[in-house]
């Protein structure tokens, strides 16, 4: 299991938080860009190519990835609906705004 630590740590402190968020508020643009088979679902897989177009790159992607996954307990079928995608968004913003406070000290 993915630690908050390890996954604070894979986001870049350059990182361009307010177009993640953006994407991630706009369902149908995200379906759009990842969901090929047009099913209504996120995989992990699919959510780790978002973050792989936002500059999370390699092992970071994969970590941070797995841990928004972990934390909103995707379906059972491994994937997130629509209505996670925000969600995502905002676990992913507080492991940010964490990564700037520490690092500010």
């Amino acid at each position: 299991m993915t630690s908050p630590e390890e996954a604070m740590n894979a986001i870049p402190l350059n990182f361009d938080m307010n177009r993640l968020t953006d994407t991630l508020e706009d369902q149908t643009q995200v379906l759009h860009m990842l969901n090929k088979d047009r099913d209504g679902r996120v995989t992990e897989e699919d959510f780790k190519i978002l973050l792989e177009q936002f500059d999370i790159k390699d092992e970071n992607a994969d970590i941070l990835s797995k841990f928004v996954f972990n934390e909103l307990g995707a379906n059972a079928n491994g994937s997130l609906d629509t209505n996670d995608l925000a969600n995502a968004g905002n676990i992913i913003w507080h492991l940010f705004e964490k990564k700037k406070n520490s690092s500010a000290r």
